[in-house]
């Protein structure tokens, strides 16, 4: 698994921010990193509002609304679920994020390669 991986970033770089947002080579797009508990969640940097998928941090690392409850699409006000990426509220309601399968290995975030992305 880990030689068909993509090293993203160390979990203590991530551990320092409430989201973190990095640039997936495999991908060619940046990806939502956001903890919560123990857990790390990874999303597509992309609101399902617009086709082209717009970005949703308003500032470096900053996808989450003030009370880090939910990942915030800063141009159309919609909030998302952490842990499953659904629009509860906004223009997209009931659509989702697109989720980036990582895997945590030796305190690395790492992008698992798959066939469908």
């Amino acid at each position: 698994m880990i030689e068909e991986s993509e090293f993203l970033v160390d979990l203590d770089t991530v551990a320092e921010y409430p989201s973190f947002g990095v640039y997936s080579q495999q991908l060619q797009h940046h990806v939502i990193l956001v903890r919560k508990a123990n857990q790390v969640f990874a999303w597509l940097d992309a609101c399902p509002h617009y086709a082209q998928g717009t970005s949703l941090a308003w500032k470096k690392h900053q996808y989450l609304n003030a009370q880090a409850s939910h990942i915030v699409c800063f141009a159309h006000g919609a909030q998302f679920d952490i842990e499953t990426g659904k629009c509860i509220s906004g223009p997209c309601v009931n659509q989702y994020l697109t989720p980036v399968p990582i895997a945590i290995h030796q305190k690395q975030i790492r992008l698992i390669k798959t066939h469908y992305i």
